[in-house]
C-alpha cells in the first residue's frame, strides 16, 4: 500500500461469496492491497473508467455481492485512470528524447525548450515551462513559397497541466493552410513577444 502512495489503515476483513462458486472454497477476504489492485484490474477490464464513483461502487457490490467502501473504489479507479490515460509527468520525461530525435532526423529544425530554474543546481530534474518547434522542411517550404500572410492560433489546455498550444500557419501557393511552427506553454501568457517567433 505504501508503494501506491497511501497510508496503511488497519486491516478490515470482509468475507464475500464469489458468484458461481461453491461456498466451500468461494470465501475470500476483501480489504487488502491486492484486492484494490484486483478491483482496479476488474474496472479496467470490464467497466468504463469514466463511470461515476457511486455507480461504480453499486456495480461492484452487485457483481461481487459484497460491500465495497467508496475509498477502495476511488483508489482502484485512480489506478485504472493512471493506466488508461498515462502518467503525464512521465510523458514529460520523454520530451528531451523527442527533441533529440527531431534534431537528428531534421538537422536544421529549430527546437527550444525552456524550463523553470531550479533552486538546487545539483538536482538533475527541471520543471517544464515551454517548448518551441519549427520543423526544417516547413521552414524551407515557407521561405521558398513566401506569402505575406501569417495566421496565429491558440488553444487552451485544461487539466492536469493547464497551458496553451500556439501555432503559426501560412498560405501556400494553392491557398492551403501551411503549418509553420508550434509552441506549447505551461501557463497562459498575456503578451507574446513577436521577436521570439522568428523563422
Amino acid at each position: 500500500m505504501l508503494e501506491l502512495g497511501y497510508s496503511v489503515p488497519p486491516v478490515i476483513y470482509y468475507h464475500f461469496r464469489i458468484p458461481h462458486e461453491d461456498l466451500d472454497f468461494g470465501l475470500r477476504v476483501l480489504g487488502n492491497d491486492n484486492d484494490v489492485l484486483n478491483l482496479a484490474q476488474y474496472i479496467g477490464d470490464n467497466k468504463n473508467p469514466g463511470i461515476p464513483l457511486r455507480a461504480l461502487q453499486e456495480q461492484l457490490q452487485k457483481d461481487f455481492e459484497v460491500g465495497v467502501s467508496i475509498d477502495n473504489v476511488f483508489r482502484a479507479k485512480a489506478i485504472v485512470t493512471k493506466i488508461v490515460k498515462g502518467d503525464y509527468t512521465k510523458q514529460y520525461e520523454f520530451l528531451r528524447d523527442y527533441v533529440l530525435e527531431l534534431q537528428a532526423t531534421n538537422v536544421d529544425t529549430t527546437v527550444k525548450i525552456d524550463v523553470y530554474s531550479e533552486h538546487n543546481p545539483s538536482n538533475p530534474t527541471r520543471k517544464f515551462k515551454r517548448i518551441y518547434i519549427c520543423l526544417d522542411p516547413l521552414k524551407k517550404g515557407f521561405k521558398a513559397g513566401f506569402r505575406d500572410l501569417l495566421g496565429f492560433d491558440g488553444a487552451h489546455m485544461k487539466r492536469p497541466f493547464p497551458g496553451q498550444v500556439l501555432t503559426t500557419v501560412g498560405l501556400d501557393s494553392n491557398n492551403d493552410i501551411y503549418p509553420l511552427l508550434m509552441s506549447l506553454l505551461r501557463q497562459r501568457t498575456k503578451v507574446v513577444g513577436y521577436g521570439s517567433w522568428s523563422v
